[in-house]
């Protein structure tokens, strides 16, 4: 027998994005202390978190939808905020920097990427904590729900499989669709995380709203 702890990690998930069942947890840290391994751990964890999200979904669409087009809404509307913001927050630090034109010329990708990337992560870190706020006994299903929409979002966008297809015979294409989805794999951690910032434990007993 041991003492060592499950992989915090895993644990972490299925506390925020798994039923609220301290039996269940306890009888997963009891397995894996008596000989279970951690791949054997994150199997259950992540069945179990899946498993969660498709029975709040199914018991609670309409939830689900809401919370999903709530989401929508939010995001659409911070993308109209934060273009202008984003374009006057890098000019302001093309001149901070004193940056020649040359130098400029030839960062400027990055120095967009980079600021653009920040904006999206902080805006969707407060639009998947405003949503999970709004749906507090099925944020499983709201949250999750987001997220699975903008990933699925993402692999439709058609600028994604250009970008793909061009970086198969133009190098010069391989950083914009490095860019392309390290800037949505922000997205996506940012709704999680604010979506997920808050503990099972503490939500209590407030009601869906």
């Amino acid at each position: 027998m041991t003492t060592t702890q499950p992989p915090r990690l895993a644990m972490l998930i299925l506390e925020r994005l798994g039923p609220r069942n301290d039996a269940l947890a306890g009888d997963l840290a009891e397995e894996y202390r008596a000989g279970r391994s951690a791949m054997w751990y994150w199997r259950q964890v992540l069945v179990t978190v899946a498993f969660h999200f498709v029975a709040d979904v199914r018991a609670h669409w309409i939830i689900a939808v809401r919370g999903i087009l709530t989401g929508m809404v939010l995001l659409n509307v911070l993308g109209q905020v934060l273009a202008g913001v984003i374009f006057e927050v890098h000019r302001w630090l093309a001149d901070a920097l004193s940056l020649s034109e040359h130098v400029y010329m030839r960062h400027r990708i990055e120095f967009f990427s980079l600021i653009f990337t920040a904006a999206w992560f902080f805006a969707c870190l407060a639009v998947g904590w405003v949503v999970a706020r709004l749906h507090h006994r099925h944020r499983s299903a709201a949250v999750l729900g987001l997220v699975l929409t903008t990933l699925a979002f993402f692999m439709i966008d058609g600028r994604l499989y250009f970008l793909i297809g061009n970086s198969l015979t133009h190098e010069r294409f391989v950083p914009y669709l490095m860019i392309h989805v390290f800037q949505n794999a922000a997205r996506i951690a940012g709704l999680l995380i604010g979506g997920f910032a808050q503990s099972n434990r503490l939500r209590g007993h407030a009601s869906t709203g």
